[in-house]
């Protein structure tokens, strides 16, 4: 196990996607705009139009032999039961984002992924952030598996 890094809870960000909007997009946007560069997505529900997401498939002849293949591509109401994820940056200062949803169609069979571009707000989906602060919220490449990780550190200063 990589060592544990504390820290404190920031501010938290309350929004609503409206019907049409871009999922992703917006998440990206608001953390943009509210210099958000560390922290959770605390609660997120709602529908989407369709639904784009990877999930996990292997890939032999890698280091890690598992990634993501071609996408996962539903289309009708699909309800959005719940997302989570990471917010970070990059080493330009950009913001990361790294969601993960789970997923229901019109006949309750259930989807889990890793989400992507391309969807949008069936009717709304409701969202909760908070930031982190003390805590870098990171990503390493990690060379003997070929893959970005997860990597928290502490975070030096004022937030």
């Amino acid at each position: 196990m990589e060592p544990v890094v504390t820290g404190s809870v920031g501010k938290v960000h309350a929004f609503r996607i409206e019907m049409g909007e871009p999922f992703l997009e917006t998440l990206q946007k608001v953390c943009e705009d509210n210099n958000i560069k560390n922290g959770v997505i605390l609660s997120c529900m709602g529908s989407l139009d369709g639904a784009r997401f990877f999930a996990p498939v292997e890939i032999p002849g890698k280091k890690f032999p598992y990634g993501y293949g071609d996408p996962t591509v539903l289309t009708g109401p699909i309800e959005l039961y719940g997302a989570t994820g990471f917010i970070s940056h990059g080493e330009k200062d950009e913001v990361l984002l790294h969601v993960h949803v789970s997923l229901g169609d019109s006949e309750g069979k259930g989807y889990v992924g890793h989400l992507i571009d391309g969807n949008k707000a069936l009717f709304t989906i409701d969202v909760v952030l908070m930031e982190i602060e003390g805590i870098n919220m990171g990503r390493k490449y990690y060379d003997d598996l070929g893959v970005y990780l997860f990597a928290p550190s502490k975070k030096e200063g004022k937030d």
